[in-house]
């Protein structure tokens, strides 16, 4: 049952032991400000700002009653590698690095749809695709300002979906928890808000004291307004984009393997760094304490011992070779189960033709996903399109046919590219051949590829 059904059916029960609505928005809340997936949200966010698990890191020791302490004379490296933030970057670049094309036989049609996916709308969706790998679902608010349509991403951590079907592809309403800055006088206060969105407007409440109340100051609210005049869309005001049908962000696959890789590296540091601190035997020490000897060591390079005396120091030998076999196959997992490519692979820069292909297979593959259920999303986006010019021209576009065409950015061998342009002449048009030549620019003004 949709949480709109829910809420009705509940409020039209004559019984008081039934859920009021606020009480049923607060228990969806709580639910989902404790959930794994909004965790993963915030995970994802951290790992791609490079903000790992490792930044935690401490080095305890045994004391005298067995409990454990950290001892801030160790090292305690923490390097923290940023696979995330390169892996996913890899998959917008390749994805959205040059702007997509909308495709419309209709010429008024073409030139309007222009004026929306323009140069802030292909930075827009770019931030959306990046929010969608790192948070699993992206959402673009939609809104009014000043009598003109207007987008906005809303970060994922904010937004609760209620979906119509399990499948999770048409939204019944959407529920918004956001902290917000108030003045109270000359005092500043974090109010944490709520909006219900509806095909019916939006319902405002407060959460304060673990309970949901209406806002007082503005209880309910349309989905625009138009000189004046308040109007609600007969869908919700929010298009989602999936990174997966799952919504499963990217860290969930790689999270164990960068933190064993930022641990065994932040290890191996801390194991060299402490060399010079290895276990020391003494023989005959002339002197207090192991304090004072720690203390004479350091300042001035020496110690007083007895006769016979002397410091027999006792290190391991850190195994690099195995340390780095890891290390390689660690990295090399990142890769495979991120579906990304690693530039610093000896076979990438020796690939051509098939191979450098192959080499892009898995990094294609998962875009293609992202492309599937971007199309989907771009459907759902050209009905509040649609609605605006109507309203605004009088014109309907509804049933207009319209391609979105991803003009994905492949690294090619330029020489082999250069070579199959040549053979080509005579086969096929002189403009196709320009347009796939790395010499000759991407429509009119951009490059078609990175080069090698």
């Amino acid at each position: 049952m949709t949480l709109t059904k829910k809420v009705s059916n509940l409020l039209n029960v004559n019984s008081k032991k039934i859920m009021t609505k606020e009480e049923i928005i607060k228990e969806n809340i709580d639910e989902f400000l404790q959930s794994t997936k909004r965790k993963n949200m915030i995970l994802g966010q951290k790992y791609y700002e490079n903000h790992n698990y490792i930044v935690n890191k401490k080095r305890n020791v045994i004391g005298e009653n067995g409990a454990e302490f950290e001892d801030p004379r160790l090292s305690n490296t923490k390097l923290s590698h940023s696979f995330l933030r390169k892996i996913t970057d890899q998959k917008i670049q390749y994805l959205f690095g040059k702007p997509i094309a909308v495709n419309t036989e209709n010429k008024v049609y073409s030139d309007i749809l222009e004026n929306f996916f323009n140069r802030s709308f292909q930075r827009d969706l770019k931030n959306l695709a990046k929010e969608s790998v790192n948070k699993g679902i992206a959402f673009l608010q939609i809104y009014f300002l000043d009598g003109k349509l207007k987008f906005q991403k809303i970060p994922s951590q904010e937004i609760i979906p209620v979906w119509q079907d399990a499948h999770h592809t048409t939204l019944e309403s959407v529920i918004r928890i956001y902290d917000e800055i108030v003045f109270n006088g000359k005092k500043k206060e974090l109010v944490r808000k709520i909006k219900w969105y509806t095909t019916d407007g939006i319902e405002n409440f407060i959460y304060s004291d673990n309970k949901v109340e209406v806002d007082s100051e503005c209880p309910f609210e349309t989905h625009f307004t138009v000189d004046g005049q308040g109007f609600n869309f007969e869908k919700i005001p929010f298009v989602y984009f999936k990174y997966n049908e799952e919504e499963i962000p990217l860290i969930h696959y790689v999270k164990p393997l960068i933190d064993d890789y930022d641990l065994l590296t932040s290890e191996d540091s801390d194991n060299i760094l402490d060399q010079p601190n290895s276990l020391m035997v003494l023989t005959n020490y002339d002197g207090q304490n192991l304090g004072e000897f720690r203390q004479n060591l350091s300042r001035y390079k020496a110690v007083k011992v007895s006769d016979g005396g002397g410091i027999d120091i006792k290190s391991a030998n850190i195994n690099t070779e195995n340390i780095n076999q890891h290390l390689a196959l660690t990295r090399r997992d990142i890769y495979e189960l991120g579906r990304g490519v690693d530039t610093q692979s000896d076979k990438v820069g020796k690939a051509t033709g098939v191979a450098l292909k192959f080499l892009y297979a898995d990094l294609d593959l998962d875009c293609g996903g992202i492309e599937t259920e971007f199309q989907s999303s771009f459907t759902y986006l050209l009905y509040f399109i649609n609605t605006y010019i109507s309203m605004t021209s009088g014109k309907s576009f509804k049933d207009e046919w319209v391609e979105f065409i991803f003009n994905r950015h492949m690294i090619i061998n330029e020489s082999e590219a250069i070579i199959d342009c040549k053979n080509s002449v005579g086969l096929i048009d002189e403009d196709t051949i320009k347009t796939n030549h790395p010499w000759v620019g991407y429509l009119g003004n951009e490059s078609k590829n990175q080069s090698l």
